[in-house]
Order: structure tokens, then C-alpha cells, then sequence
């Protein structure tokens, strides 16, 4: 069995959460598995440092290490970013086709434009109500 799961929601919304517990079952079950996230990839000596001048950068750092993980056959890849659009998700999509991995999608807690206090409230990386609500707006399902 070969699957890239795609997590998808707004920053704040539990991803994260989700990925770890996926990770845990997979592992239990004697499977490989990896988490890959853009915002591990502004981690600076153990501290979280974003620059908006690397996000390119990093989104490409993150999907070469999705291609490491199918090169070296990891049976289940976490993708755990927010993936607001579909066109973000496109680059993993094309990997899993060369690399004939299943593509598994999926929404964590559906951005709701109610809960953008608690997203901001629960999100680690300092992301502002604004951008939050902008999410959300702009999630395309």
C-alpha cells in the first residue's frame, strides 16, 4: 500500500493534530511513515522563524522531500499544509502519479468563518485573524 494523504483546512484548524494521529495508527499498524510540512522547513534552530520571502522556497523543499519519501517506498506520506487551493495540492499530485502512490484528501474541520477566534486561538505559528479569515474565504472545496 502506497497513499499520499493531503491535509487541507486553515491554519489553526487541527491539521497537525490530525497528521500526528494518523502517523501513530499507520505506525501501530507496521507501516512506514512520514509527516511533511512547508512550515517545518522555517524551523531555525528549533525555533519557528516565517519569512514570507522563502514560502516559495520552502513549498519546493517540502515537495522534494515527498519525492524522497516515494523514492525510498514510505507506505503513507502526510502532506500537512493548508492547501486553501486546489492548485496547491497539484505538485504532490503529479509525484503521486509518477510514483503510483494513492491520493487521499482530506478536509480537517471544514473552515468555518464562525470559528476564526478559535483557529487563531489554537494556531502555533502566530498566523493573524485576517489571514485566517482569508483562508477560509478563499477555500476551495
Amino acid at each position: 500500500m502506497s497513499k499520499l494523504i493531503i491535509l487541507r483546512s486553515c491554519s489553526g484548524s487541527g491539521k497537525s493534530t490530525h497528521a500526528r494521529a494518523i502517523l501513530a495508527d499507520t505506525l501501530r499498524d507496521g507501516l512506514t511513515c512520514t509527516i511533511r510540512s512547508t512550515d517545518d522547513q522555517f524551523i531555525v534552530n528549533g525555533t519557528y522563524k516565517f519569512n514570507p520571502r522563502l514560502l516559495s522556497q520552502n513549498h519546493d523543499r517540502n515537495q522534494l522531500l515527498v519525492e524522497k519519501d516515494m523514492k525510498e517506498g514510505v507506505n503513507v506520506i502526510i502532506v500537512d499544509n493548508t492547501n486553501i487551493k486546489r492548485s496547491h495540492m497539484a505538485p504532490y499530485k503529479l509525484l503521486a502519479r509518477k510514483y503510483d502512490y494513492e491520493v487521499e484528501e482530506v478536509i480537517v474541520d471544514n473552515p468555518d468563518p464562525s470559528k476564526v477566534d478559535l483557529y487563531f486561538n489554537r494556531n502555533l505559528h502566530g498566523v493573524s485573524r485576517s489571514t485566517i479569515a482569508r483562508q477560509i474565504k478563499e477555500f476551495e472545496i
